[in-house]
């Protein structure tokens, strides 16, 4: 009894223990045949079977058909998308899944003259970001000449990458905005684009941006125009509002530049007072037309290049829009165009470059009186043609006889 209350403590809640000891009790009393089944499996056990064999066949099946591509390659060094980065500088961006930068590629010359080597291995987004920080330093985008820039960030899916692997990459940028200075001060603008429409454009060797861009306005001779130039304009951004993203300069950003334009106002001895009360509690509508008013401020004060020719020294031959100077009909303008270049005149020509006809005389600067020559001849007249006065075919010393010859008389 007391080994019987033993075992019940011992095993009272394993049923299948207590199971196969009373079966084994039953069997040596007798009480149970020998020929009895089996005692059946329990219900937890089987279930903890199938799922053994469930997983097994699972990770089985991502080996072999590898529907995830997670297995049987280095995922670090496969491309899962092409990034396009346009701004004027065009850099190709290789992305893998992971969304690192595996390779770049300059697409331009601009692009070419920014070092973006240490670039590599790193986050899409801070590789955007730092793209962005070296065109502003190096000049292609000016963020103080009140005019907005813009950077285009298009996104190729490669063949069999899934739809979330693009849309994480177009999320980790725009999250990257809200952190990096650059980034805000421009407008950033995210579209997708296909396999097919960057096959087009690696045909015609432009960046794939500038390819969906262009192909949604009808532009003079099909030439290409900027991102900042088909940007420009609201038309443009009209046609291209469907398959595009917008992040605009942030309306503290546009009052941070409008107020450092203004101190240069300022300094310049400009009243600005007007301007910035009005700037205060400007909306971004109102900032954008205080900016441009600004701008005009700028370019009043600065000149705008009205008088001078671009360059460092205006040419001569061209007016200040670069173009052939065709002021008075001259092409240049640093002449006198009452004397023709030479070191001396010529008396037989006239200031215009013309013989000289006052007179009726083929000289101008000898006396009509007298035929040139050492002495002259008698027998013809000041003007070397035959002396026919009087009827005589002589002019000789006298001249009031009409006979050839005086000697001999009417006597």
């Amino acid at each position: 009894m007391n080994q019987f209350k033993k075992n019940l403590k011992k095993n009272a809640f394993d049923e299948d223990v207590m199971y196969n000891s009373i079966l084994q009790r039953a069997s040596k009393d007798g009480l149970r045949s020998a020929w009895a089944k089996a005692p059946k499996e329990s219900t937890m056990l089987k279930r903890g079977l199938i799922f053994i064999s469930m997983t097994f066949i699972l990770i089985f099946s991502l080996f072999i058909f590898n529907p995830l591509g997670l297995f049987g390659k280095d995922q670090s060094k496969v491309v899962a998308a092409v990034i396009s980065v346009d701004i004027n500088p065009s850099f190709e961006l290789s992305v893998n899944n992971g969304g690192l930068v595996i390779k770049i590629e300059a697409l331009n010359d601009d692009a070419k003259s920014l070092d973006t080597d240490d670039l590599l291995g790193e986050p899409v987004e801070e590789v955007v970001d730092a793209i962005v920080s070296l065109a502003t330093e190096a000049g292609f985008i000016d963020i103080t000449d009140l005019e907005d820039d813009y950077v285009l960030v298009s996104t190729v899916l490669i063949k069999g990458t899934a739809n979330q692997v693009g849309d994480m990459i177009q999320q980790r940028i725009r999250d990257r905005i809200h952190l990096s200075d650059p980034l805000q001060n421009v407008n950033l603008v995210q579209i997708k684009a296909t396999l097919q429409e960057q096959m087009q454009a690696r045909s015609k060797d432009v960046p794939v941006g500038l390819y969906v861009i262009n192909g949604m306005i009808q532009t003079p001779n099909g030439q290409y125009i900027s991102v900042k130039e088909f940007f420009s304009n609201s038309e443009n951004k009209e046609a291209i509002k469907n398959r595009a993203q917008f992040n605009e300069i942030p309306e503290a950003k546009i009052r941070e530049r409008i107020s450092a334009a203004l101190t240069e106002l300022d300094e310049a001895g400009v009243d600005t007072t007007q301007l910035r009360t009005r700037l205060e509690n400007a909306s971004k509508e109102t900032m954008i037309q205080i900016q441009s008013e600004v701008k005009k401020q700028i370019n009043k004060k600065d000149g705008s290049g009205n008088d001078d020719a671009p360059g460092p020294q205006p040419d001569p031959n061209y007016d200040n829009q670069n173009q052939p100077n065709t002021d008075s009909g001259s092409e240049t303008s640093d002449q006198n165009n009452d004397e023709v270049p030479g070191p001396q005149p010529d008396p037989n020509y006239d200031n215009q470059n013309q013989p000289n006809t006052d007179s009726g005389s083929e000289t101008s600067g000898q006396n009509n009186d007298e035929v040139p020559g050492p002495q002259p001849d008698p027998n013809y007249d000041n003007q070397n043609q035959p002396n026919t006065d009087s009827g005589s075919e002589t002019s000789g010393p006298n001249t009031n006889s009409g006979s050839g010859g005086s000697g001999s008389g009417g006597h």
